[in-house]
Parts: C-alpha cells; structure tokens; sequence
C-alpha cells in the first residue's frame, strides 16, 4: 500500500560481514592510506575478502563488483580507474606478481578466519597489509595511481 512506510533496504549479508570486520581494524590503519602503497595494499587484501565472499556465496561476478566498490567506497578507498578495472587489473598482475597473488589470498584467508571460526582477532591482518605496502612498495608498483 502507498501509505505504509518502504522498508529499508539492506545491504547484502556479505557487504555487512565486510564492513563489521573492517569496523575493528580500518580506524587503527585510516591515516597510513595516504601513502599510495599503503593505500594499494588495503584496496588489494580487500579484494581478496571480497572474492572470498564471491566464492563461499556463489555470487555473479556483478554481485562481486557491486560488494567491493561499496565497500572501497564506504573507507574512501575507490581506485582512479574503478572498481572494474582495478579487479581485472589485480588479476592480471597477481598471475605474474607473487606478493601481490599473496596479499589477495591473504585477505581472503582472513575474512574466512573471521567467519568461520569465528576468529575475533582476523580484523588485525589489515594492519599486517598496512605494513607490507610500507616495507613493499616496489612490488605494488603496477597498482599504485590507479
């Protein structure tokens, strides 16, 4: 009926699960993204939890596009190119780039720590991404600015 209120929409289960684990541990790393490595880092192990979430769920490659852009949008992490092209841009570099294959693995390993076993301490291997995109940026390069 026109007169009942819209309910409000929510965000998928996965955008939610995300956004609870980066809530621990985003605020402790927010002022290291200024520095672009650091930044690719984050925006990299991110992917990684989001196509872990595309792959416990099933999810359609759109459904995927669609969860991490929110979330890169959500920390003001956004790449340049957008979020389309910068996952398609990963993949490509992570088949030649082991660190970079790494870091994506790495946030996908963590996320499944946090939702499987329940892992309350997995929000802090976003700080170990912060420091490898410090002590890393070379092998970030090919990311970095976009």
């Amino acid at each position: 009926m026109f007169w009942r209120k819209k309910d409000k929409v929510e965000a998928p289960k996965q955008i939610a699960i995300i956004r609870a684990y980066l809530s621990a541990s985003f605020p402790l790393v927010r002022g290291k993204v200024a520095n672009p490595s650091v930044r690719v880092a984050v925006q990299v192990f991110v992917l990684g939890m989001a196509d872990m979430m595309r792959q416990a769920e099933n999810l359609t490659y759109e459904q995927f596009v669609v969860i991490y852009s929110s979330i890169l949008s959500e920390i003001g992490l956004s790449p340049a190119m957008g979020a389309a092209s910068f996952i398609q841009l990963v993949g490509e570099t992570a088949q030649r780039n082991e660190s970079v294959r790494k870091l994506v693995a790495h946030g996908a390993q963590s996320v499944r720590c946090f939702v499987a076993q329940r892992d309350t301490d997995a929000p802090t291997d976003l700080i170990e991404a912060v420091l490898f995109g410090e002590k890393n940026a070379h092998a970030l390069l090919e990311l970095v600015d976009t």
